[in-house]
């Protein structure tokens, strides 16, 4: 249905995985194409937005990693939009970047979800002793130079028995589940987990 507020702008989504063609979208108010980058081979795109980076307003979306990228002409119809991809950021300390949030901050910092799978005794949880336990991440990271500034983890600061959810016998037990990253004017980064009630605070560095 087409949005009926004429100041609204337009409509950025992604499609996957699922039914249909991956691939990154952006949709006028009324529901028209503008533009679609297809992806092939099985790569999904997600987190399709705009913010701020090096004094330019850039999309910004995740495909294995996160990638900032600017939409310059191309010849033919408005939806062949090209990317110029103008600068990319990975996981670092061995960990790759998770698709559930990727945002940019002030001094062109980006911050990143990722995961750790650590290999443990989760019987005193109700699993199995040779269990595989999910560490929600989140790291700081220059974009310019890839540096990881900061690092948090949430088995470090939750109790694995505060989770909403049991250890399952058969894959990671994904106890958090970290969904957003939010970035605050103190420095403070407030951070949600599907499996945990509560946002919580991470102090600035």
């Amino acid at each position: 249905m087409p949005d009926r507020d004429p100041g609204a702008g337009d409509v950025l989504t992604t499609n996957g995985p699922g039914a249909g063609r991956y691939g990154l979208l952006i949709y006028t108010p009324q529901g028209q194409l503008v533009w679609f980058d297809q992806y092939s081979g099985g790569l999904v795109g997600d987190d399709l937005s705009v913010q701020a980076y090096d004094g330019q307003r850039d999309l910004t979306f995740l495909a294995g990693k996160g990638e900032l990228a600017r939409l310059r002409p191309g010849r033919g119809r408005r939806h062949e939009l090209a990317l110029q991809v103008v600068a990319q950021v990975k996981g670092g300390n061995g960990l790759l970047a998770d698709l559930h949030d990727f945002q940019i901050a002030a001094h062109d910092v980006a911050y990143i979800t990722a995961y750790n799978p650590i290999s443990c005794d989760l019987s005193s949880q109700g699993g199995p002793r040779d269990g595989v336990l999910l560490d929600a991440t989140v790291e700081e990271i220059d974009i310019k130079t890839g540096l990881i500034r900061w690092e948090w983890h949430a088995l470090g600061h939750i109790g694995v028995g505060e989770s909403d959810t049991s250890p399952p016998s058969n894959r990671a037990w994904d106890w958090f589940h970290i969904n957003s990253i939010d970035p605050e004017p103190d420095g403070d980064i407030l951070i949600s987990g599907a499996q945990h009630a509560g946002r919580l605070p991470a102090p600035g560095r």
